[in-house]
């Protein structure tokens, strides 16, 4: 049922002279996650027996549904169920009520990370931000270890808390202006660290290197080519000279390349590097790594670095080595590189060799870097490129073994991520979120352009689908969740 083409599953349920609850589950899964909350809502009140399923196929839509939701479960054998009092306090989070979460998380009998997690998320997404570092130390206390989704959420709190504080200090200088900076970008919120740069403007203090080099890492993540260009424009007027010493401030250069090279202007990247008065490893690994498409160019400055400089490469250098010959489809030349070098290889080594061997769809070394599960199995990148590169050569049985054991290690999927610069303004589209304000002229445009592509005759490639149900892959499913945020360039 999970085809995108909610009539016919209408009319296979309709079909159905006898159904027992899996169908039931089934069927209201796929009208929630199509957007027909309202119908899947109509359904679920006619199960004769809901379990667990039941309950988790429901997509709250507002706070009358999960009440409702709440009520059901508490009627049920499974009241005192931790998972699905898990996801009751992830539901009263997801409408905005923490006094219903924290009630329904202190009556569970019985708590696991998942629990926790959903108290903590709750609590980052509606505050007060300061109860999310109070139930943190409670997770510790308990004896739960925090993985990444918790201090994901520690963290973007810190930040929340940190702003607050910021905003009510009479004093502030650069110091307290750069902790700022680094909290937004080490959370990964780069628009947030562009937006506080013009803030710090306005107020006429004067940026340092810390500050710059903040920005320009805010400035190659989002791949802004433009906004970096800016920055050193500035750079330059506050006379940086990328050197090492007392005014430590070559890292700001080696940004600066990496920036460039990540932007893909590799011509100013070399520029930047040959015209800086020092240069240390980091300066290297960049040019190393900007030279992706330049193979050769890229093995020779690696060499370079040993032979002509005396400076022993790193394990980032040996891995911008593996990425270089990878994408170039040297794969046998990279998995030798590995074999060669005088360190161990780490999680990052294979994963960048199991990439490579995904696009070029080399599935004998991309079994070589199975490795990478032993060594770093709670990572969902290497997970879901394997599990990808399986898919495209039609071999499931592999495919739902590499997913099984992401289930069973509890690992999680990120959510994709993309954006678009219109009129100097960046808008950045993220899955499970609707809070754009046009949201319903963008899906009606993009529903429009899927009919005129089927008409057309067009295919969808489905390599790379992530649904369970992996085998069902004829149709063309539109996914409606995003999030937009608007950026101000830096002027």
């Amino acid at each position: 049922m999970f085809t995108g083409n909610v009539d016919d599953a209408r009319k296979l349920f309709d079909r159905m002279l006898e159904r027992n609850t899996f169908p039931w589950n089934a069927f209201i899964t796929s009208l929630s996650k199509l957007g027909f909350v309202e119908e899947a809502a109509r359904h679920f009140g006619c199960i004769p027996e809901p379990d667990q399923c039941s309950w988790n196929s429901m997509v709250p839509g507002d706070q009358e549904m999960v009440t409702q939701i709440h009520a059901s479960v508490s009627k049920s054998q499974y009241s005192l169920d931790v998972f699905m009092g898990s996801a009751l306090v992830d539901m009263y989070g997801k409408c905005g009520n923490v006094a219903c979460a924290q009630n329904v998380f202190d009556s569970m009998t019985d708590r696991n990370a998942v629990s926790w997690n959903s108290l903590i998320t709750c609590y980052e997404q509606n505050g007060p931000a300061c109860e999310v570092l109070y139930v943190f130390v409670r997770t510790m206390a308990n004896g739960f270890v925090p993985d990444e989704v918790t201090l994901a959420s520690v963290i973007s709190a810190s930040v929340k808390t940190a702003r607050l504080m910021y905003s009510n200090m009479t004093d502030r200088n650069i110091v307290s202006w750069n902790a700022l900076f680094s909290g937004y970008t080490q959370k990964g919120d780069n628009e947030g660290a562009l937006g506080l740069f013009r803030l710090l403007k306005r107020e006429s203090i004067w940026p340092t290197h810390y500050t710059f080099g903040n920005l320009l890492n805010a400035c190659t993540s989002l791949a802004d080519l433009k906004l970096g260009r800016q920055v050193h424009a500035l750079v330059l007027k506050h006379g940086f000279r990328f050197q090492t010493g007392q005014e430590l401030d070559i890292f700001v250069g080696n940004s600066l390349i990496d920036m460039y090279m990540k932007c893909g202007s590799v011509e100013d990247g070399s520029f930047m590097f040959k015209h800086m008065v020092e240069r240390d490893w980091v300066s290297w690994n960049a040019m190393i790594v900007g030279h992706t498409r330049l193979v050769q160019e890229g093995c020779h400055y690696f060499q370079s670095m040993i032979k002509d400089h005396g400076l022993e490469p790193l394990t980032d250098h040996y891995t911008c080595m593996v990425d270089l010959l990878g994408r170039a489809g040297c794969l046998n030349e990279a998995k030798n590189l590995i074999e060669s070098m005088p360190m161990s290889p780490d999680n990052i080594i294979w994963g960048s060799l199991l990439a490579a061997c995904k696009v070029h769809g080399d599935i004998k070394l991309g079994e070589v870097a199975e490795k990478l599960l032993d060594i770093d199995s709670k990572n969902s990148g290497p997970c879901v490129l394997l599990s990808n590169t399986y898919a495209e050569l039609r071999r499931w049985r592999d495919v739902m073994r590499v997913r099984k054991l992401m289930r069973q290690q509890g690992v999680v999927k990120q959510p994709g991520c993309s954006w678009i610069e219109i009129h100097s303004q960046m808008h950045v589209f993220m899955v499970k979120d609707k809070r754009h304000p046009q949201k319903k002229e963008i899906y009606l445009l993009l529903k429009t352009l899927i009919k005129q592509m089927k008409l057309a005759g067009y295919v969808p490639d489905t390599g790379d689908s992530e649904d369970d149900e992996v085998q069902d892959k004829s149709n063309f499913t539109l996914s409606e969740h995003l999030e937009v945020t608007e950026v101000a360039v830096v002027e």
